[in-house]
Protein backbone atom coordinates (compact mmCIF):
# COMPACT_ATOMS: atom_id res chain seq x y z
CA UNK A 1 0.00 0.00 0.00
CA UNK A 2 2.54 2.50 0.57
CA UNK A 3 4.73 1.65 -2.25
CA UNK A 4 1.40 1.79 -4.59
CA UNK A 5 0.60 5.43 -2.77
CA UNK A 6 4.67 6.55 -2.94
CA UNK A 7 4.15 5.89 -6.67
CA UNK A 8 1.33 7.69 -6.94
CA UNK A 9 2.82 10.74 -5.81
CA UNK A 10 6.45 10.42 -7.64
CA UNK A 11 3.89 10.06 -11.42
CA UNK A 12 1.50 12.77 -9.76
CA UNK A 13 4.98 15.39 -9.01
CA UNK A 14 6.06 14.85 -12.73
CA UNK A 15 2.88 15.67 -14.42
CA UNK A 16 3.09 18.72 -11.99
CA UNK A 17 6.31 19.78 -12.93
CA UNK A 18 6.12 23.15 -15.46
CA UNK A 19 7.01 22.13 -18.98
CA UNK A 20 8.96 24.73 -20.75
CA UNK A 21 9.82 25.26 -24.57
CA UNK A 22 13.43 25.43 -25.88
CA UNK A 23 14.47 27.58 -28.60
CA UNK A 24 14.90 25.68 -32.08
CA UNK A 25 16.28 28.41 -34.47
CA UNK A 26 17.35 31.46 -33.76
CA UNK A 27 18.75 34.26 -36.21
CA UNK A 28 19.65 37.51 -35.67
CA UNK A 29 21.11 40.66 -38.05
CA UNK A 30 21.40 43.99 -36.12
CA UNK A 31 22.58 46.89 -38.34
CA UNK A 32 23.12 50.31 -38.37
CA UNK A 33 19.31 50.89 -40.15
CA UNK A 34 17.57 48.11 -38.96
CA UNK A 35 17.75 44.20 -38.01
CA UNK A 36 16.01 40.89 -38.77
CA UNK A 37 15.40 38.22 -36.63
CA UNK A 38 13.71 34.65 -36.69
CA UNK A 39 13.05 32.52 -34.02
CA UNK A 40 10.85 29.15 -33.89
CA UNK A 41 10.52 27.58 -30.11
CA UNK A 42 10.17 23.49 -29.49
CA UNK A 43 6.03 24.26 -28.47
CA UNK A 44 5.61 25.35 -32.54
CA UNK A 45 5.87 29.16 -31.57
CA UNK A 46 7.53 31.27 -34.29
CA UNK A 47 8.43 34.87 -34.90
CA UNK A 48 9.82 36.85 -37.29
CA UNK A 49 10.46 40.83 -37.47
CA UNK A 50 12.43 42.88 -40.16
CA UNK A 51 13.13 46.12 -39.34
CA UNK A 52 14.51 48.94 -41.23
CA UNK A 53 15.47 52.94 -40.38
CA UNK A 54 13.18 55.08 -43.54
CA UNK A 55 14.35 58.44 -44.06
CA UNK A 56 17.54 58.46 -42.32
CA UNK A 57 19.15 61.59 -40.86
CA UNK A 58 15.98 63.92 -42.02
CA UNK A 59 13.26 65.05 -39.46
CA UNK A 60 10.77 62.50 -40.72
CA UNK A 61 12.87 59.70 -39.81
CA UNK A 62 11.34 56.40 -39.32
CA UNK A 63 11.85 52.84 -38.32
CA UNK A 64 9.17 50.72 -40.89
CA UNK A 65 8.77 46.84 -39.35
CA UNK A 66 6.89 44.19 -40.74
CA UNK A 67 6.62 40.82 -38.83
CA UNK A 68 4.48 38.07 -38.04
CA UNK A 69 3.96 35.37 -34.88
CA UNK A 70 1.98 32.02 -34.80
CA UNK A 71 1.40 29.87 -32.09
CA UNK A 72 -0.56 27.15 -30.84
CA UNK A 73 -3.92 27.96 -29.02
CA UNK A 74 -5.07 26.51 -25.43
CA UNK A 75 -7.71 24.77 -28.29
CA UNK A 76 -5.02 23.18 -30.22
CA UNK A 77 -5.66 25.82 -33.29
CA UNK A 78 -2.94 27.59 -35.02
CA UNK A 79 -2.89 31.13 -34.63
CA UNK A 80 -0.94 33.76 -37.20
CA UNK A 81 -0.90 37.20 -36.48
CA UNK A 82 1.45 39.39 -39.40
CA UNK A 83 1.77 43.01 -39.04
CA UNK A 84 3.69 46.10 -39.98
CA UNK A 85 4.68 48.58 -37.75
CA UNK A 86 5.71 52.43 -38.44
CA UNK A 87 5.26 55.89 -38.05
CA UNK A 88 1.43 55.53 -38.39
CA UNK A 89 1.42 52.49 -35.79
CA UNK A 90 1.03 48.92 -35.11
CA UNK A 91 -1.64 47.20 -37.88
CA UNK A 92 -2.01 43.13 -36.91
CA UNK A 93 -3.51 41.23 -39.73
CA UNK A 94 -5.20 37.98 -38.63
CA UNK A 95 -8.53 35.98 -39.52
CA UNK A 96 -9.06 35.17 -35.59
CA UNK A 97 -8.50 38.98 -34.71
CA UNK A 98 -11.54 40.38 -33.18
CA UNK A 99 -13.14 43.75 -35.60
CA UNK A 100 -11.55 46.96 -34.56
CA UNK A 101 -10.61 49.93 -36.52
CA UNK A 102 -7.98 49.32 -38.51
CA UNK A 103 -7.53 45.53 -37.98
CA UNK A 104 -7.41 43.27 -41.55
CA UNK A 105 -9.83 39.90 -41.16
CA UNK A 106 -7.45 38.72 -43.22
CA UNK A 107 -4.49 35.98 -43.37
CA UNK A 108 -0.99 37.57 -42.17
CA UNK A 109 1.23 38.39 -45.29
CA UNK A 110 4.16 37.65 -43.22
CA UNK A 111 8.09 38.27 -44.49
CA UNK A 112 9.16 37.89 -47.87
CA UNK A 113 10.69 34.76 -48.68
CA UNK A 114 13.78 36.66 -49.56
CA UNK A 115 14.22 38.55 -45.98
CA UNK A 116 13.78 35.32 -44.35
CA UNK A 117 16.24 33.54 -46.71
CA UNK A 118 18.59 35.81 -45.67
CA UNK A 119 18.01 35.53 -42.14
CA UNK A 120 19.26 31.77 -42.57
CA UNK A 121 22.22 32.54 -44.97
CA UNK A 122 20.89 31.87 -48.47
Amino acid sequence: MKTALLFTFILAAAFARPQFATIGRFLTDFGTNGYKYLYDTSDQQLKAEVAELKNEGREDEALSVQGFYSYIGTDGKNYSVGYTADETGFHPEGTHLPPAADVKRTPPVGIPPAALASLAGK
